[in-house]
């Protein structure tokens, strides 16, 4: 659907030369395409601050009006490192900080650090808030020693971003000092209201501290702050059907809110794509759609020069046959940008649907090879008639499939595009040693599997198999001449036969 909430560009409409209109769009396309980069799909776990290299930037003072430090000294402990040798030991000096009965909030914000443009940790939490608050943790190791505080105690963190008000979470690990522990704080990443964008220019993060411990100071040591993603957002899909090339951008959840985009691309190296039968956005839903010219069998782009489109879950766009079937289904990517995030092309996934026009690529690799005829041989034996293995289309399973397998495989793989052959076991073209090999080391046992020797389909790799090997022996799908064996390997394949044939004849006495 379309949103105008999203700044608009361009008012392309109030253009009345044409050509103009495409030169400006294509240079528009252009700086849009140069200006982003792409994310990375591994999901982030960032170790914020674990203090081994001492108490570094951290100051015991906040100097935010709505906040309140009493003061306190900061150091590294060996005390409460609960990830390497060292923690943040936090003590307060004075007497018992309570918490206000009236406001809640009476709490002495006793150490602070601000991450700002150059820091891996503002680089860290800019993601998470780009990606989504809500997929995201933070964490942080608590740990009380009793003799050190004598009483209740609690701690709150705080994040301000750039252009945001203060805010905190407090009461985030409580104690009554009655005994040594530690105490893992795991709060969502959305509790704390900071902007939902990539670019804030800094954050800083605030330790709070509030008891009722009586006189003197209180001593709390902290470790492991840590960014955890703990789920992953709802990723775009570019949906193929291998048989009628027919493409599409889907929304796979069901639950999620709708995802945002307003650009796309989608790039085959091997130059699978089909620009001819390609509908773009612009031609289907338009709303500020504008397809980039240069459209290829590489490449086809698309940006929304005015808003954005959105897909609610199980929806999709059509962009028509934009797949050439029967194409190399390697190199292919297809990537997205959201509103929120201009400067980063979002990874979507790329699924191949239904079984190419080739008829023998059951697994989608895109290739015919051991795995598809065993899965289709398994079927045969199973008896099960799944329709998706029925290659001629009569409402059965047997060896007619086996046989429309085998030509359809030769087709694609032999140089002559002859069928591959009964027996040829490896499908190398050529029915020789090998492919008895492969007979002789499954011979007499419940396999269904062309590749294992079950040429007939029976579930058994037996003297049937064998004879199947035996009239096609030494013959190629290619019809050229394949050398007979030597006088010793025909004499090892009969005693191979004959042994075999008499510890089945003992073993069934």
């Amino acid at each position: 659907m379309y949103s105008s909430s999203q700044t608009v560009y361009l008012r392309w409409s109030t253009m009345s030369n044409k050509n103009s209109y495409s030169i400006l769009r294509a240079i528009l396309l252009f700086a849009i395409a140069f200006s982003m980069t792409s994310e990375s799909s591994a999901q982030l776990d960032v170790i914020l601050e674990s203090w081994e290299s001492g108490v570094g930037n951290w100051t015991d003072q906040v100097g935010n009006g709505a906040q309140v430090g009493l003061g306190a000294d900061l150091a590294t402990s060996a005390t409460g490192a609960t990830d390497g040798s060292s923690s943040l030991s936090v003590t307060q000096f004075g007497d018992t900080f309570e918490l206000d009965p009236i406001f809640n909030s009476a709490y002495s914000y006793n150490a602070e650090v601000r991450y700002s443009t150059g820091d891996a940790q503002l680089a860290a939490l800019n993601q998470a808030f780009g990606i989504g608050a809500q997929h995201f943790e933070l964490q942080l190791d608590v740990t009380y020693v009793q003799s050190q505080i004598g009483g209740n105690v609690n701690v709150g963190i705080a994040l301000e971003g750039a252009g945001a008000p203060f805010n905190s979470q407090l009461g985030l690990a409580p104690s009554t000092g009655a005994a040594n522990e530690t105490i893992r704080i795991a709060r969502p990443l959305n509790d704390w209201v900071v902007p939902q964008t990539d670019d804030t220019t800094f954050f800083d993060v605030s330790l709070a501290m509030n008891g009722d411990w009586g006189g003197g100071p209180a001593t709390v040591y902290f470790d492991q702050l840590r960014l955890v993603q703990v789920s992953e957002p709802t990723i775009l899909e570019l949906e193929v059907d291998r048989a009628t090339g027919a493409t599409r951008i889907l929304n796979p959840s069901s639950t999620t809110s709708p995802v945002e985009f307003d650009y796309y691309e989608i790039v085959s190296t091997p130059g699978s794509l089909n620009p001819a039968g390609w509908t773009s956005l612009e031609d289907t839903i338009n709303e500020g759609w504008a397809s980039a010219g240069g459209a290829s069998a590489f490449d086809l782009t698309e940006a929304n020069l005015q808003s954005f489109s959105d897909l609610n879950g199980s929806e999709s766009f059509s962009l028509g046959n934009a797949w050439t079937t029967g194409g190399d289904e390697s190199g292919v990517a297809f990537r997205y940008r959201e509103p929120s995030r201009p400067g980063v092309l979002r990874d979507g996934v790329v699924t191949f649907v239904g079984m190419s026009n080739d008829g023998c690529d059951f697994d989608g690799d895109g290739v015919c090879d051991c795995a598809d005829v065993d899965s289709l041989v398994a079927e045969i034996a199973a008896g099960t008639n799944a329709a998706g293995f029925d290659l001629n289309g009569d409402g059965m399973v047997n060896t007619d499939d086996l046989d429309e397998w085998l030509a359809s495989a030769g087709a694609m793989s032999n140089a002559s595009g002859n069928p591959f052959l009964s027996g040829d076991a490896n499908l190398d073209g050529t029915v020789d040693v090998s492919d008895f090999n492969a007979w002789n080391g499954n011979k007499f046992t419940s396999t269904a599997a062309w590749c294992s020797g079950d040429f007939n389909a029976d579930g058994v790799v037996d003297v049937g198999d064998f004879n199947l090997w035996n009239g096609n022996k030494f013959t190629t799908s290619d019809v050229a001449s394949v050398p007979e064996p030597s006088a010793c390997t025909t004499f090892l394949i009969a005693i191979a036969i004959a042994a075999g044939l008499l510890r089945r004849k003992e073993l069934s006495a």
